[in-house]
């Protein structure tokens, strides 16, 4: 990105499919577009198309014996640790591992059932920080994680995960693999694999309106990042929770639109946040950041960091997206 924050190219992967997130693969050199249609594309780092997954056949009624997704997908990333393979999860009730090398066919096949034995949605997915564990959101608000070495039943299920409060949106591991955040309707819930029956903590009154609402850590894992949407007469916040009670520790008013997703980069310490109304906001802090560009003019924005406990100025840039 030049200094006039212009992209170098546009392209539109998709035709009129909505996109539902796009990912680097682990080296940077592969891009992961999952759409509203059944099939995800990879892409170069360039922008140019590499390959596609296949369409399963959707007169089968066993998605085991078709070759890819029979419906729309819901979410999709990269393995964090084999940079040849990615994960999607469809509308059709499935998580399918795939290889680059070879879309033809999926790699493995893993189904979501609710308690009664029927096809139950998944409406988030992610790998754990060592990609041995696969996880799913779903949206009869139960939490299914198979451990894909091992067999395609469940390792760790909990079916009142998030009971009535609306579908999973985001999925986030710790570097230990043993700790899971989850978001759903109005709270945050961080569970541990050992003692999965019950959430070691809970914040609530973080509403959300939108599918997609982030929940990440911050470099050091001491601090959650989440997205809140405007209430009545309320405005988009972007709040910070204590990792291991969730206490909420401070929030930045970001815009009087929604707060759709929420970013901390865990390299150079910026936070990103993209808004309903078209703008993605970046905050940095002069001293802990790193690689920012100084606006002349800028949004003071000030909160004291739990990490280092020192005061930190949080200053933002906007950048305008054009339709």
């Amino acid at each position: 990105m030049d200094g006039q924050l212009h992209a170098f190219r546009t392209i539109s992967p998709c035709e009129c499919h909505q996109l539902k997130s796009v990912s680097f693969n682990l080296s940077g050199d592969k891009i992961l577009v999952v759409s509203g249609s059944a099939q995800a594309k990879v892409l170069d780092r360039d922008g140019f198309p590499v390959a596609e997954t296949v369409k399963g056949d959707q007169y089968i009624t066993d998605t085991a014996h078709t070759k890819g997704h029979v419906a729309m997908l819901s979410a999709g990333c990269w393995n964090p640790k084999l940079r040849e393979e990615f994960m999607t999860s469809s509308l059709d009730g499935t998580v399918r591992l795939w290889d680059v090398e070879n879309l033809r066919c999926h790699r493995a096949h893993f189904r979501c059932r609710s308690g009664r034995g029927v096809r139950t949605v998944p409406t988030a997915s992610c790998y754990s920080r060592d990609g041995c564990l696969v996880c799913a959101g779903c949206a009869d608000g139960s939490l299914q994680i198979w451990d894909k070495r091992l067999s395609v039943h469940t390792k760790y299920l909990c079916r009142a995960a998030h009971d009535q409060e609306g579908d999973i949106s985001c999925l986030a591991f710790t570097h230990d693999s043993q700790h899971l955040l989850t978001r759903a309707g109005d709270s945050v819930r961080l569970w541990d694999l050992r003692q999965f029956k019950s959430p070691l903590a809970v914040a609530s009154g973080l509403p959300s309106t939108y599918p997609s609402t982030d929940v990440c850590l911050s470099p050091d894992e001491r601090v959650v990042l989440t997205a809140v949407s405007p209430g009545r007469g309320g405005q988009g916040r972007v709040v910070f929770l204590h990792r291991d009670s969730l206490r909420q520790i401070d929030d930045i008013v970001v815009s009087c639109s929604g707060v759709v997703r929420c970013l901390w980069h865990p390299k150079i310490n910026q936070i990103l946040a993209a808004t309903s109304d078209g703008e993605i906001r970046v905050y940095y802090d002069p001293e802990l950041s790193h690689r920012y560009h100084s606006p002349t003019t800028h949004l003071p924005l000030t909160y004291r960091s739990p990490t280092t406990h020192l005061p930190l100025t949080c200053h933002s840039l906007t950048y305008h997206l054009t339709y």
